[in-house]
Order: structure tokens, then C-alpha cells, then sequence
């Protein structure tokens, strides 16, 4: 009989102890060979502010030295919507891996006391004046938890901190992707009203070189074609500025 008992005992404690290992593969990153070539040292600068460095390239649109984009970046920093979203998705996922953290813990934590007194006073007729009192103390803390068999939450950490990561990397790309959005439709703005400061320049060029053109050809000192020529310049060059102002607007 105790032969009996023993065995079960052990194998009962060679089954719990096969139910604390980990449930299924350990995670491993992927192995891309064309990642590490294309991660040039300008871009693992990026990520450094060295204070060697004479420009900290996590602000690379301030290399342009202007102010207006500047200020348009960080407005569009402080004001957008999606990088706000992605910001509360960080304290969303820190939030969780602190939950799944917790769960490793005992989930019931109980703390109760009490105290009853029975006081005895004297009776009608009790002249001794006695007074009697009985105390009863009951103090007790209960703890309970759920044991981690399988690893299923050591995975729920895993996988809780890996989004946390990622959800901070989220918000880094947000950031990146609106600075260059931003400075991408600021250059894009500037560069159309250059154009139309141009387009209108050459047009004031070219109705000079007209009117120049037409007084040759009617002093008979130049040919007709040369004067349709003009025109046909001057013309062409005023039809292009109606689409830059529209792209402009």
C-alpha cells in the first residue's frame, strides 16, 4: 500500500513538473539577409543622437534651415489625429503587458479581521457592582492564484511585451511618415509658386520679344512667321500658368 502511494506521489510530481514548461516554440525573428544590407550608416545614424553629431538626424527637415517648415512640422506634431491614436495605442498596450504581468501573481489577495465584545453588567438585586467583559479577536488573509501550467501566461507576457514594442515603433513611423508627408507637400507648395513666379517672368519676356518682333515686321525689317512665332511662345507660356495656380491651390 505505501509502495502504491509513493508511486502515485511521483508521478504526480513528474506530471506537474512536465506542465511547467512553456507551451509550444520559443519565438524567433525571421532571418531576412537583405535587411542588413539595406540598413545603411546614414539610417543607423538616424537613431542615435550623439552629441558629437553637428545635426541629430531624428530631426533631419531642421538640415533645411527653415522656419516656416519648422513650425508647420511641429504643428502637424501636436495637432495630428493618427500620431495622437498611435500615442494612446502605446499606454493601450503598456496597460496589457502590466495586466498580463499581473496574472502571474495571485489574482485574490483577502485581508478580514473582526472583534466582538460581550459586556456583563449587574442584575437588579447584584449589589456587588461587578462588571464582566468577554473580547474575541478573529483575524485572517487569504491569497489565491491560478498556477501557470502550460506557460500560458509567460507566453501571454511574451506576446504582451512584443506588441508594447511594437506599438512604440508604430507611433516612431507615424512620426516619420507625417514629418515627411509635411515637408514633402511644403516643397511641393513652394516649388509651384516658383514656377508660376517664373512662368510669369518669361511671359513678360516673351511680350517684349513680340512687341519687338511686330514693330521689326511691320517696319518690313522682319517676317510674319517670326511674329506668329512669338505669339505662339508668348501663348503657350501663358496657358501653363492656369494649371500651376490651380495646383497650387
Amino acid at each position: 500500500m505505501r509502495r502504491s502511494a509513493k508511486a502515485l506521489v511521483a508521478a504526480c510530481t513528474t506530471a506537474l513538473l512536465a506542465a511547467c514548461t512553456n507551451l509550444g516554440p520559443d519565438y524567433e525573428e525571421p532571418d531576412v539577409a537583405w535587411l542588413a544590407d539595406w540598413q545603411t550608416d546614414l539610417y543607423g545614424q538616424a537613431l542615435t543622437t550623439a552629441p558629437d553629431k553637428e545635426q541629430d538626424l531624428s530631426f533631419w527637415w531642421k538640415a533645411f534651415n527653415d522656419p516656416v517648415l519648422n513650425e508647420l512640422i511641429e504643428i502637424a506634431r501636436k495637432e495630428n489625429q493618427t500620431l495622437r491614436i498611435a500615442g494612446l495605442s502605446i499606454l493601450e498596450s503598456k496597460a496589457l503587458l502590466g495586466i498580463a504581468t499581473g496574472a502571474r501573481y495571485p489574482q485574490v489577495q483577502q485581508a478580514n479581521g473582526s472583534w466582538t465584545r460581550v459586556d456583563r453588567w449587574p442584575t437588579e438585586g447584584d449589589d456587588s457592582g461587578d462588571r464582566s467583559g468577554l473580547n474575541t479577536y478573529d483575524v485572517g488573509f487569504d491569497v489565491g492564484w491560478e498556477a501557470d501550467f502550460w506557460g500560458r501566461y509567460r507566453r501571454g507576457i511574451e506576446s504582451a511585451d512584443a506588441a508594447f514594442f511594437a506599438s512604440i515603433t508604430n507611433q516612431q513611423d507615424a512620426q516619420v511618415l507625417l514629418a515627411a508627408q509635411v515637408a514633402d507637400a511644403y516643397y511641393a507648395y513652394r516649388t509651384t509658386a516658383r514656377q508660376i513666379e517664373i512662368a510669369r517672368e518669361n511671359a513678360d519676356l516673351q511680350l517684349r520679344s513680340l512687341d519687338i518682333t511686330t514693330k521689326l515686321f511691320n517696319s518690313g525689317q522682319s517676317a510674319e512667321l517670326d511674329v506668329q512665332q512669338a505669339r505662339t511662345q508668348y501663348l503657350a507660356t501663358l496657358s501653363t500658368i492656369p494649371d500651376l495656380e490651380i495646383a497650387l491651390q
